[in-house]
């Protein structure tokens, strides 16, 4: 399949007659034409969904022309056309290769370190490029050791060398470029949907607090002088309270973004069965009712999640997990770890090795104190008030638990849960 648009469907710096940009696409790979994508420059936006297993792997792929001198118009025109198309792409690789004229411009180290020189449109364009994270991956120079032929990607498994079989003549200008792309499915750990999970919201929490009360935590406490052997022990008892009085629950399997409500549902519902009885019977009264329904059910998906992002927004200052709760929504309710991992030392598939990794590497940036001197926790003598055995009354304490942001918590999440409602009725 060739897809081609000549030079003449452009409007800015189009002088001369004859050229174009073009296309080729293998036609056992589907493909289409966007023509709502390209500008008044000579651009031609094609997307490709290339078979990757079982499923597909969409590419959009974009070949431009921008003819010498470029202006600063044109450039900026192209530019905002390429942006509105990125906030479209968000799901999508993305490759735009073709002649920019940008010769001012130095992509050292194949784009890794870009130094750019003084004219303002090579600039603008660095600040494009880096803004929706390309790459310019084409290292080969010209004869005049200078790279005109960009080849920018969202994809970084991409690698550019110099053909060795050319299907034309050589300009020296523009040398001839190989492009080898490499996919890799993404895959996920398997995750186990059967386990159950504690349900706080309708716990009877009376008899929590009455076995909590009925506990001698100073004997349960007793010969322990670790303060984290004590923690361990604590949470011990606190995990035996959950599997006793907290019911379970299996978790729910959302088939809707969190931003539907039953009205929506209910009316999607209502639009899927007038689709099914127009493609049955053909009747012109069920394709008005179903166009009705389309823009009602369009109408309202935006307003609601709009109103979502709203309260997602109004409540960040108060409970930030809540971001890394919408991301998940927006990937579809999916957060799955990789199905393997490595550090550049060492591989594994293994769900708790990867935490492990995961721990080891952030807490790396921190420093570690160093141990104190024993000379300086020798205790005082013939005092009452030593700085080694603190002394904590319980009221401080619960004083202190309860003014603890449960929605800030970031490891013992069952926990906070469990207390929080124990402590401010205690």
């Amino acid at each position: 399949m060739v897809y081609r648009r000549d030079r003449e469907s452009a409007h800015y710096q189009c002088t001369k007659e004859g050229g174009g940009v073009l296309i080729a696409i293998n036609k056992k790979i589907k493909s289409k034409r966007i023509k709502v994508w390209e500008s008044d420059c000579e651009d031609l936006w094609v997307s490709v969904d290339l078979p990757i297993s079982s499923t597909f792997r969409r590419m959009v792929l974009c070949a431009v022309y921008l003819p010498p001198p470029v202006h600063r118009s044109s450039l900026d025109h192209y530019l905002d056309h390429c942006n509105a198309v990125f906030e479209q792409c968000t799901d999508s690789e993305v490759f735009i290769v073709g002649d920019f004229n940008l010769s001012n411009i130095d992509w050292s180290l194949a784009g890794k370190s870009v130094k750019p020189s003084l004219p303002n449109k090579s600039e603008i364009f660095i600040d494009f490029v880096m803004i929706n994270r390309l790459n310019q991956l084409n290292s080969i120079t010209n004869d005049s050791g200078r790279i005109l032929d960009l080849v920018l990607s969202t994809h970084l498994l991409c690698s550019v060398t110099e053909s060795i079989n050319p299907i034309s003549n050589v300009d020296k200008v523009h040398p001839p470029l190989d492009i080898t792309v490499t996919l890799v499915k993404e895959t996920s750990l398997p995750y186990n949907n059967s386990i159950k999970r504690p349900n706080f919201r309708t716990t009877n929490y009376a008899p929590v607090r009455e076995f909590l009360k009925e506990m001698d935590w100073v004997k349960l406490f007793e010969g322990f002088k670790d303060v984290n052997e004590m923690l361990d022990v604590f949470y011990e008892k606190l995990d035996y309270v959950i599997d006793k009085f907290i019911p379970s629950r299996a978790p729910s399997k959302r088939k809707f973004p969190p931003w539907f409500n039953h009205k929506l549902i209910k009316m999607l519902n209502s639009k899927n069965n007038v689709r099914k009885r127009y493609h049955k019977y053909k009747n012109p009264m069920d394709l008005i009712e179903l166009k009705l329904l389309s823009k009602r059910c369009e109408s309202l998906a935006t307003l609601f999640y709009n109103d979502y992002v709203m309260n997602i927004e109004n409540k960040l200052k108060n409970n930030p997990k809540l971001f890394w709760t919408y991301v998940k929504n927006k990937r579809g309710g999916s957060s799955t770890y990789p199905i393997s991992m490595t550090d550049g030392s060492s591989f594994t598939s293994d769900g708790t090795t990867i935490c492990e990794m995961f721990a080891t590497n952030f807490s790396s940036v921190y420093s570690h104190d160093q141990e104190p001197n024993d000379d300086y926790l020798q205790p005082l003598g013939n005092s009452s008030l030593c700085l080694t055995s603190p002394t904590i009354s319980s009221e401080t304490l619960l004083k202190k638990l309860k003014s603890l942001d449960v929605n800030k918590g970031a490891q013992i999440v069952y926990h906070q849960y469990l207390l929080w409602p124990v402590l401010q009725n205690w």
